[in-house]
């Protein structure tokens, strides 16, 4: 079982750009709606600073520098932290005010209050187009989650619609049935708790199997043959390496490159470790019934 599940998963590593084509969409699509609408807010910003006095002549092209030059200066060598940062609303709306305070002089002063205002509603805006950026990638996120499941299992452990739905009903199951023993022997006895856990990783391999059986291997194979204290164990151990092997494989890339490259290649690797994991006892199933 641990040779084949690890097979399962270098097998699978194929679909590793599928994952990450759909997140790479989504940031694309986001930054289609959100850049466009960040900037016509920063024009009516401006605009409406314009508004106050004839005397102001602001540009957009001159807030566009300066706002510029505020982000060259940040600490690109941490990319995480920075990105954190200039989405703060703190940090924004400082960064307005200090490009607007070098821009505009004395007017600034003059009109410090309304155009206080007009900055608030301009970073508003911003949040907005934020949250609709990451819409963007939520929803390419469970795209390709669920294209990449569709690809995976189509590799390793194919099943009809019947299936999927027996499936369905024996993990609610069993599974509703783990967690209320659970909670059961917690109430009973609160020092349960690292047992209950213990005894749920192992549960979790049997329930995994049993399903697997049923779904897979009933009337194939026998039961034993399926659900026993080996299969269990090399079942929860071949689980470990392969999130062991994502978890080195995402290391590797933050070491030789850089956090954010970890950061995308590692959502490819830990969702098609996540999809083998979950149907490497099927894929078991099929190959001792062939």
């Amino acid at each position: 079982m641990i040779q084949q599940g690890l097979k399962n998963y270098f097998k699978n590593l194929k679909h590793f750009f599928t994952p990450l084509g759909t997140l790479l969409l989504g940031i694309v699509l986001g930054c289609s709606i959100a850049i466009p609408g960040m900037i016509q807010s920063i024009k009516t910003m401006i605009a409406e600073i314009n508004s106050l006095s004839s005397e102001i002549h602001l540009d957009f092209h001159q807030f566009q520098n300066n706002l510029l030059q505020n982000l060259q200066v940040l600490n690109w060598a941490e990319p995480l932290e920075t990105i954190e940062l200039i989405c703060s609303k703190e940090w924004l709306i400082s960064t307005f005010k200090d490009c607007l305070n070098g821009l505009l002089g004395e007017n600034f002063t003059t009109y410090g209050q309304q155009i206080s205002g007009f900055i608030s509603h301009c970073i508003q805006d911003f949040h907005s187009f934020f949250i609709v950026f990451i819409i963007c990638i939520l929803f390419s996120l469970i795209a390709g989650f669920l294209l990449t499941k569709f690809l995976v299992r189509r590799t390793i452990a194919k099943r009809s619609w019947w299936k999927f739905i027996l499936h369905w009903l024996i993990d609610a199951i069993l599974s509703t049935t783990l967690v209320f023993l659970s909670g059961w022997f917690f109430i009973l006895w609160q020092p349960s708790g690292w047992l209950s856990m213990a005894l749920s990783l192992i549960l979790f391999g049997a329930i995994s199997l049993i399903e697997a059986y049923f779904i897979q291997g009933f009337k194939k194979v026998s039961f034993k043959q399926i659900v026993n204290f080996k299969n269990i164990g090399a079942f929860l151990l071949t689980n470990f390496l392969i999130f062991l092997i994502a978890m080195a494989l995402t290391w590797c890339i933050q070491w030789i490159l850089n956090p954010i490259m970890a950061l995308f290649v590692g959502i490819s690797l830990f969702e098609i470790a996540f999809l083998v994991v979950s149907m490497d006892a099927e894929s078991y199933v099929q190959s001792r019934c062939t």
